[in-house]
């Protein structure tokens, strides 16, 4: 199974926002916030019931990089003003549901998750 580290997932969103071009390198400051603020989202995820992997910080599935990435991207966007949070709150709640999609059990009733809560 092919996984990416922390500083993957970071090189990602900031890839994905056009804060970096494809062959360079975060700095230091950057990924640092970026970091940050990945962390803050995974976490919230976590808190809504949503867990996202095994529970490592430094191995994201291939499966998860992308819709994760573009779901941290709202919370990065922000940071780096890029968007303003209103948008990026519209933004994340669409995002997420992949995520829900993911986390869920293929069994599991889907009814009963955020997608059909009134956000939809």
């Amino acid at each position: 199974m092919t996984t990416y580290s922390e500083v993957d997932l970071a090189t990602q969103v900031a890839t994905d926002l056009g804060i970096i071009g494809s062959e360079e390198t975060l700095s230091a400051a950057d990924y640092d916030k970026i970091r940050t603020n990945n962390g803050a989202a995974i976490s919230t995820l976590s808190a809504l019931n949503l867990p996202i992997w095994n529970g490592s910080a430094l191995a994201v599935p291939e499966e998860y990089l992308l819709p994760l990435s573009e779901y941290c991207g709202t919370w990065v966007s922000v940071a780096f003003g890029l968007t303003d949070t209103a948008t990026a709150i519209t933004l994340r709640d669409a995002l997420e549901r992949p995520l829900i999609m993911m986390s869920a059990p293929r069994s599991a009733d889907r009814k009963s998750t955020r997608l059909n809560s009134s956000h939809a």
